[in-house]
């Protein structure tokens, strides 16, 4: 009988925190919907992300809105990230087939000497160096800060227009992201 008991809590504290976890995550999408995204003048039916400098690896920096014109994908990813690890390479390839569209890379760690490293230990340092791959530092998080990202991966799918097309909470596929882009 005890053990039944045990078991039972195991499965309510369980399903209470999945619940908590799935309710948090809503009202983030949702604060981001209202708070750090701002209606355009132009077309009021698109809600555009705000311009912002990006801090490059190499330390220098970029404007966002630069990439107007394009499709671009902004990945919030981290070196200690299991499932960053998984989508990095699948990204990269997507990148390098689809030169339309610009991944801009935002690493939330601390330390920058580990981003290299990262791409060099999945043979991926060819492919950060595309013209169409942007790696950005984040280190104090005011990015993640300004879209609102929490969990990592997540993914942020923006026009040419800068309007915010999609979300992808968690590990995005190249599939997924062809999807969205038609």
């Amino acid at each position: 009988m005890q053990k039944l008991a045990i078991v039972l809590g195991c499965v309510v504290l369980f399903a209470g925190a999945l619940f908590l976890d799935t309710y948090f995550e809503q009202q983030q999408v949702e604060q981001l919907q209202r708070s750090s995204i701002a209606k355009s003048e132009a077309n009021t039916t698109e809600e555009h992300v705000p311009n912002t400098e990006l801090t490059l690896l190499n330390g220098q920096t970029k404007q966002l809105y630069s990439l107007k014109g394009h499709y671009v994908l902004v990945n919030f990813w981290a070196t200690w990230c299991a499932p960053c690890l998984e989508e990095m390479p699948e990204l990269l390839s997507l990148a390098q087939h689809k030169e339309e569209l610009h991944l801009v890379l935002v690493s939330v760690d601390e330390a920058h000497h580990a981003i290299m490293p990262f791409f060099e230990k999945l043979g991926l340092t060819e492919a950060v160096k595309a013209q169409n791959v942007h790696l950005v530092t984040d280190a104090d998080q005011q990015l993640a800060q300004l879209f609102q990202s929490f969990k990592y991966p997540e993914s942020y799918l923006l026009t040419p227009t800068m309007a915010l097309q999609q979300k992808f909470v968690g590990k995005v596929t190249a599939k997924g992201i062809l999807k969205a882009l038609k």
